[in-house]
């Protein structure tokens, strides 16, 4: 007989065991308990997606299957070099180029526009 356990954080699933023993934690949630061969497959798409966000969410003693844009808008929260968009970095560069092409040409250092 075996236990299957899930971690959950934030309402998100964060971890999966099967364990022989009972674990008595309230960071645990056990959703089965039987023969190892009649378990079933609660998790069928895993935990995270490659860019790291978490599939299900147990909610109310359910395991459920989060939405695409759920799962989405923690990834891109989780990642913001994914939406890195390296004109942007262009554009700062240029409007610092001509700011000081500007006060070059008018004469004027930038600790006397400071003042």
């Amino acid at each position: 007989m075996v236990y299957f356990y899930i971690s959950v954080f934030d309402n998100k699933i964060t971890h999966a065991e099967v364990f022989d023993s009972e674990i008595l934690s309230e960071q645990y949630h056990s959703l089965y308990y039987g023969p190892e061969e009649e378990m079933p497959n609660f998790l069928p798409k895993g935990l995270t997606t490659p860019r790291g966000g978490h599939i299900y969410a147990y909610i109310n003693g359910e395991v459920v299957e989060r939405s695409p844009e759920e799962i989405a808008a923690e990834e891109d929260a989780a990642n913001p070099i994914d939406n890195y968009n390296p004109q942007d970095d262009t554009d700062a560069m240029l409007v610092d180029l001509e700011y000081r092409l500007t006060l070059l040409e008018l004469g004027i250092t930038e600790s006397e526009v400071a003042e």
